[in-house]
């Protein structure tokens, strides 16, 4: 079988601690999308998905009896691009994360929050690496060699729900994808081209096998010697390659 390799970063998430009021103001100058909230209104979640296209979104927890926090969901390739771009994996160097940074603080700005970037801490990163095919059932085939995988010790299988809203955006969605997990990281396979005509409306002619090991604030604490988030990506993405390809020789 034919297959080409992209490895890179798909998205990562900073997350910083905030307060009720600046919460508060923020809302009051951008539309926002209010999620899920208790019974009495104490802890409320709201989304800004204005700037979603261009490579961030933005999640506000404000909370009455708990810390209020800030998480920014960042894909770097649409953020550098200004524009969506749905199969880019980014690679870091120092010029590029300048560059990123930059944007960055634009659109913070733009939105109000005038945290420091610096204050950010990085809560997730995706390694993410993605496998070329020339035909889709090449694609089916080893996402179905992955399905039977043997599950490694003290992780567990985490299909979608049958009723969840994710799986009526993205119908069959255990047929085209597979996803195990512990407390600190998750792995993923999952059809591209399929995830993106269903969840995003874009269709693409390439057949992808993506490939994303999910790693957690803890996981990452204890793979970087370095504490800034910038400096956390290089580091990470220097490790990728050994750190993917030592995860699927303990799963296969």
């Amino acid at each position: 079988l034919n297959m080409e390799r992209n490895d890179g970063i798909h998205s990562f998430s900073l997350k910083t601690r905030s307060s009720y009021s600046e919460i508060q103001n923020i809302r009051v100058q951008n539309a926002c999308i209010h999620g899920k909230r208790d019974r009495f209104s104490l802890n409320q979640n709201f989304c800004i998905a204005d700037y979603k296209d261009k490579g961030v979104e933005i999640l506000l927890h404000q909370s009455l009896v708990h810390p209020s926090w800030v998480t920014l969901i960042v894909n770097p390739s649409s953020l550098l691009a200004d524009e969506y771009q749905p199969t880019e994996l980014f690679c870091p160097t120092e010029q590029t994360m300048k560059q990123l940074k930059t944007r960055l603080r634009a659109i913070l700005d733009e939105v109000g929050l005038d945290t420091r970037l610096k204050a950010f801490r990085l809560a997730r990163y995706d390694q993410t690496r993605d496998r070329y095919y020339d035909h889709a059932s090449e694609v089916a085939l080893w996402l179905g060699i992955f399905q039977k995988s043997w599950l490694m010790p003290r992780y567990a299988a985490v299909p979608f729900p049958e009723d969840s809203e994710a799986n009526g955006k993205w119908k069959g969605a255990n047929q085209h994808a597979w996803t195990i997990a512990n407390k600190s990281c998750a792995f993923s396979v999952y059809d591209k081209a399929y995830e993106l005509k269903k969840r995003h409306k874009v269709k693409i002619k390439a057949h992808i096998l993506r490939l994303e090991l999910r790693l957690s604030r803890k996981r990452i604490r204890k793979l970087c010697h370095e504490t800034d988030w910038d400096k956390q990506l290089l580091e990470l993405h220097e490790k990728q390659d050994a750190q993917l390809d030592k995860f699927l020789h303990r799963l296969h």
